[in-house]
């Protein structure tokens, strides 16, 4: 082993970009957004950054889970491109405008759960 070869840039080490597999990627483009009540869109539009795109994600893996309730992941956001930050700002508008209620956990990912589309109709 020659140490004046080592690529010392990278620790010696030569990273790769990542690939997707075909499969992955046809299944990932199969992937939809379930529709949505107008009077929840109606609320959403109102919002201001990605809020309605973090709301999206929590009405697509509520519809996936069949549960009002689901655990608001990071990795799911990241997957349509939105961060940690994005989550967070958008978890306290969609609070203040009634769409959500969140249990935030210390250290863990916050409980979302989405308010009965029914609450809607009268406004």
């Amino acid at each position: 082993m020659d140490i004046d070869k080592l690529d010392l840039r990278n620790n010696g080490f030569s990273f790769e970009k990542k690939v997707e597999l075909p499969t992955t990627k046809a299944k990932r483009d199969r992937q939809f957004i379930p529709n949505l009540p107008a009077q929840v869109f109606r609320r959403l539009v109102k919002t201001r950054g990605k809020t309605w795109a973090v709301y999206l994600v929590l009405w697509r893996r509520s519809r996936l889970e069949s549960s009002r309730t689901v655990l608001l992941t990071s990795c799911s956001l990241r997957e349509f491109g939105l961060t940690r930050n994005d989550k967070y700002l958008a978890l306290a508008r969609l609070e203040t405008t009634g769409l959500i209620r969140v249990q935030r956990r210390k250290n863990r990912n916050p409980v979302v759960e989405l308010v009965d589309d029914r609450t809607f109709e009268a406004s």
